[in-house]
């Protein structure tokens, strides 16, 4: 009787202890996973390679016509195709992309699509039709002059940017750039909204049917 009390005291004092220190008796209980620790550093790292990349882009482009400084001609890439490193003609019945790190031109070409520009890709375009939306995210520059656009124009960080003397059917939304905007005598059946950019945008001579929001508001 003695030696059964002792052994009952000892795995009842055991027990208050494991509880005590958050543990448990259960021997079928599944180990505690160990605390989860998020690395930001690879994430930190891309976002800062692609900021770097559009700055570049932007930086190439700026003494020819993507800040708007030249606008040129709307119908003809002229000694801009100089800095192209891609030049789309003709109808391309498809989606384009548009490279990281790349100045690709259009000259005159219709696009039955969207155009979507990578991290750090540069556009210059003249007498373009494009079907659908141009979308970008951190670009190095866009320079729209002549031409149409049935869709919207989507760009979300980045260098620089100049639409002039073009129809777009949709809305001009344009968040977080560096570098310059100007949008100039452009026909837009939408709304232009303009947040979180570095400079304020600037403009002329646009009709818009919809509303000028934000930054845009006195364009």
């Amino acid at each position: 009787m003695i030696r059964r009390l002792t052994l009952a005291t000892t795995a009842a004092a055991a027990a208050l202890t494991l509880a005590a220190c958050g543990g448990t008796t259960d021997p079928e209980a599944p180990p505690t996973s160990p605390a989860v620790t998020l690395d930001t550093d690879a994430a930190t790292d891309a976002a800062t390679d692609a900021l770097d990349d559009a700055t570049d882009a932007a930086t190439a482009m700026s003494t020819d016509a993507p800040t708007g400084l030249d606008g040129g001609d709307s119908n003809s890439l002229g000694d801009l195709a100089q800095t192209c490193g891609d030049v789309l003609t003709g109808t391309l019945q498809e989606d384009v992309s548009i490279p990281a790190g790349q100045i690709t031109c259009i000259e005159g070409a219709t696009i039955d699509g969207n155009v979507t520009i990578e991290s750090g890709g540069a556009v210059v375009s003249r007498g373009a039709t494009i079907d659908g939306d141009i979308q970008g995210e951190t670009i190095g520059a866009l320079d729209l002059a002549g031409g149409a656009i049935d869709g919207n124009i989507q760009i979300n960080g980045g260098g620089t940017l100049a639409v002039a003397d073009v129809r777009i059917d949709g809305d001009i939304q344009v968040e977080n750039m560096l570098g310059i905007i100007e949008i100039n005598d452009v026909t837009l059946e939408g709304n232009i909204q303009c947040q979180g950019n570095t400079m304020e945008p600037t403009g002329a001579n646009n009709s818009v049917d919809g509303n000028l929001e934000g930054q845009c508001a006195k364009l």
